[in-house]
């Protein structure tokens, strides 16, 4: 039990160490500027993660370690190796000068946890402007 949590833990470690990737993919900004900054701005980002587990003594749920779900009834264990990339996100961010109001703020986040994992699922997305936030985080 301990030495198939202590595997368990340094796979996720080493693999979220190993496997980690973020960068900016598009950045766009408007030539005019207001308040020192671009009239306009938009940028996408992606944060890419690797999860890869391999249970040797047979945890039936395969997307998570969960005590409850130790064997524990003397049957023979049953490995698995499992992979999944549900906690990488797509994120996506526009911002807009007023005199008006000031900078506009527009961002969404994603993952795929959604649908029990492998579908897309909202994780963030407002508009925040003066000291206001609108929608959910």
């Amino acid at each position: 039990m301990i030495r198939r949590l202590l595997f368990v833990c340094t796979t996720t470690l080493l693999l979220s160490v190993s496997n980690f990737a973020a960068g900016q993919f598009l950045t766009l900004n408007s030539k005019d500027s207001l308040n020192n900054k671009p009239k306009r701005m938009f940028y996408t980002t992606a944060w890419i993660k690797l999860s890869a587990i391999w249970d040797y003594m047979g945890i039936d749920n395969t997307s998570s370690m969960n005590p409850i779900y130790i064997p524990t009834d003397g049957r023979p264990p049953d490995s698995h190796f499992t992979m999944d990339m549900y906690q990488s996100r797509l994120k996506f961010a526009s911002a807009f000068q007023t005199k008006k109001f000031g900078e506009i703020f527009g961002y969404v986040e994603t993952d795929f946890y959604g649908n029990g994992g492998g579908g897309m699922r909202l994780r963030h997305a407002y508009i925040r402007f003066k000291n206001f936030r609108i929608g959910r985080t």
